[in-house]
């Protein structure tokens, strides 16, 4: 299996016409999926590759993928890759190797994907998160907004209206000043 241009490219006319509107659900089941952990702007995607993986499996499994326990698996196998930052590197390889392993896994024909076993997220990462460019960073934002987290200038929970609305962004995680007064050497973010 290869995901890269060329193999996209070199895809003969007849198979893109047979898999198009199955990847095409694909991707719109991908995006439900990321807006359900609160990722609901593209910039916030922690790896732009992982919806390629998420439209991939749910191309692939079609309805059996809408369930609440295979999303509830599929959702360990996102927070694992994403907070282990384990798509920084080797993208394409790991998407080969991913997709299958989730397949199988999400249809019970085998053990979970060998990318959550090898995901590690070091508690003293936390620490060193400060821009918007790490994957980690990026999902530490979405599970703050899916617990509830409210906006630092209005007040507000996050929610889809109040994001496009208030034009919220994720530049900060905790507020410069808050961090200060809380005896933090350093706050965890910096402006866009």
């Amino acid at each position: 299996m290869s995901c890269n241009r060329d193999a996209l490219l070199g895809l003969p006319l007849h198979a893109y016409r047979k898999h198009a509107d199955a990847v095409e659900r694909g991707f719109v089941e991908a995006a439900g999926f990321l807006n359900e952990h609160k990722i609901i702007w593209h910039r916030d995607v922690p790896y732009p590759p992982q919806i390629v993986g998420l439209a991939a499996t749910f191309a692939i499994l079609g309805k059996p993928a809408q369930t609440a326990a295979t999303k509830e698996k599929l959702s360990r196998w996102f927070w694992s890759v994403t907070l282990g930052e384990l798509y920084g590197s080797s993208t394409e390889s790991r998407l080969a190797r991913d997709v299958p392993e989730l397949v199988d896994w999400l249809s019970g024909f085998a053990g979970h994907p060998r990318s959550i076993d090898e995901a590690l997220f070091q508690r003293d990462r936390l620490r060193s998160l400060r821009t918007r460019i790490s994957a980690a960073y990026k999902g530490i934002h979405a599970l703050l907004m899916r617990s509830g987290c409210r906006d630092f200038i209005n007040g507000r929970p996050t929610d889809l209206m109040t994001f496009f609305n208030d034009k919220i962004d994720i530049h900060h995680i905790f507020r410069r000043a808050g961090a200060g007064r809380r005896g933090s050497r350093r706050a965890s973010s910096t402006p866009s």
